[in-house]
């Protein structure tokens, strides 16, 4: 059985490392879950990608989340609504590395408990990503990147801003 099992696996894995990729060549829309700034916190995105050269892509995309943070102490809890808008550029076929711009705004919906103190209730603020995105030909993809936003603090009253170190993976499907 151990022996039936290796084998076709082996076969599955061969199959799809050897697939043509001409499917991802061609203008496509793609939706992709995951989590970090680039989906909102804890959402999804939808990107439409453009094959400008054979291995140079350019792909907008808009992320929506929601996410729970900039809590003051144990006590108080901040809900989010955020988005986020980009544009990455591609380079690769199956496997692409990534860089791109983003503009991210977060609105606060909700305070747990509604005394809690906040003093900015919308966020905006640049960032920049720069990572990997797996492309399988049959419309599965994969994408991990890090980032550095430039944001302020909702709990802070001063207007200065800092930078925001955040991570983003995500899983989608290539139409």
């Amino acid at each position: 059985m151990k022996k039936i099992l290796i084998i076709v696996s082996v076969i599955l894995c061969g199959q799809l490392y050897a697939q043509n990729t001409q499917d991802t060549l061609k203008r496509a829309f793609a939706v992709q879950i995951g989590n970090g700034i680039t989906y909102g916190g804890l959402g999804a995105l939808v990107e439409y990608q453009m094959p400008l050269r054979d291995n140079f892509w350019i792909t907008p995309y808009i992320g929506l989340g929601g996410s729970l943070g900039g809590t003051d102490s144990t006590t108080a809890e901040y809900f989010w609504l955020c988005n986020t808008i980009g544009v990455n550029f591609e380079h690769g076929k199956k496997h692409r590395l990534i860089i791109g711009p983003q503009l991210i705004s977060c609105f606060d919906v909700k305070n747990k408990p509604d005394t809690a103190i906040i003093y900015k209730k919308t966020l905006i603020g640049p960032s920049i990503i720069s990572g990997y995105k797996g492309m399988a030909s049959f419309g599965l993809m994969w994408q991990v990147t890090l980032g550095m936003a430039f944001i302020q603090n909702p709990i802070v009253a001063d207007k200065k801003y800092f930078f925001q170190p955040h991570v983003n993976i995500g899983v989608g499907y290539r139409f």
